[in-house]
């Protein structure tokens, strides 16, 4: 079913707000000198659709002057006697103040019904953009757990290094006070964050030894080769972006790109925190495990040089005063 929307156009700049509001005083005023004797109750009464209709198409503060500038013009023309010092009757002052209270009320009115309709919208938008997000959110939440398990399959060394990475960023970005939809975003991208790991051979995944420098840097390609498969995904999230640059350090020294500072996105950093802490902290082929304070003992190291500050400031209390702990 479709609806019909009322949109009333407005006048752009101040000066056509003003003529407009001008004009409509204007006829009202003339509308009063044709059709109605001077008199002190009724003066004013045409000058209140005027007034309205200045808040509908201009806007409340100018129709507050309107009403100001009506109200000196009926005193100044309309009211008798017409001498140079007006003399108010009671008649004319009780039909003077009644004007101001009714127009005043006209006018607060007016804004609140366009207030209360423009929160109303706001509501009804991020009704709506929350709805999508939610249902987008789930479907893409199912396809990034089928994703996570190929790869920790084809990888077990690093099984559950995605999910736990994705708990820690989601944690962080959760103290830093970011959105709920930049959380989620965050939380997705870190369940697939080796996607582009896929490419690389199982072989030098799983190898024991030392790896090659040639072997090292077909492992560097991962964050592209994740790029290329997401780039053309439609998203509330820059997921490909946030996986290409989880590799980046702040000073220029990761890959693939050698991105510095706010070059880098906010989720990418802290993916790249989180990354390296769980990296730290699990064993891998090549070597035991390092242990957590080794992994936080390197991240404020490299806070505000490699890593960003707030985010391991954020990681550091997460473990040392938050109790986090990665959920199996």
């Amino acid at each position: 079913m479709s609806t019909i929307k009322l949109h009333i156009p407005r006048p752009k700049t101040a000066l056509s707000q003003m003529i407009f509001a001008l004009l409509i005083i204007g006829g009202a005023f003339g509308l009063r000198m044709v059709l109605l004797p001077p008199s002190g109750r009724v003066i004013y009464s045409t000058f209140y659709p005027a007034i309205a209709l200045i808040v509908l198409l201009c806007g409340f503060r100018l129709a507050m002057i309107g009403m100001l500038f009506a109200g000196a013009l009926a005193y100044l023309f309309l009211l008798p006697p017409l001498n140079v010092f007006k003399v108010l009757n009671l008649e004319q002052a009780v039909g003077l103040i009644t004007y101001f209270i009714a127009a005043s009320i006209i006018c607060f009115a007016l804004r609140e019904v366009d207030e209360r309709g423009k929160r109303m919208q706001v509501m009804n938008d991020q009704l709506r953009d929350l709805m999508s997000t939610h249902v987008v959110g789930k479907t893409l939440a199912g396809l990034v757990e089928i994703i996570a398990t190929t790869i920790e399959v084809r990888d077990p060394y690093t099984i559950g290094h995605q999910r736990k990475v994705s708990q820690l960023a989601a944690a962080i970005a959760k103290k830093l006070k970011l959105s709920d939809l930049s959380v989620m975003g965050i939380q997705l991208a870190g369940m697939i964050l080796d996607l582009g790991k896929l490419n690389v051979p199982v072989e030098i995944l799983n190898r024991s030894a030392k790896i090659t420098p040639s072997e090292e840097a077909i492992i560097r390609q991962h964050p592209q080769f994740a790029y290329e498969a997401l780039k053309d995904l439609d998203s509330p999230w820059p997921l490909a972006q946030i996986i290409y640059q989880h590799h980046e350090r702040l000073d220029g020294t990761g890959y693939p790109n050698q991105l510095k500072g706010d070059r880098i996105l906010i989720e990418a950093r802290i993916l790249a925190v989180a990354d390296v802490v769980e990296a730290m902290t699990a064993r891998r082929p090549y070597r035991e495990k390092l242990g957590l304070e080794a992994a936080l003992n390197e991240i404020h190291k490299g806070a505000g040089k490699k890593y960003d500050a707030d985010v391991v400031n954020a990681c550091i209390d997460l473990f040392r005063f938050d109790g986090f702990k990665w959920k199996d």
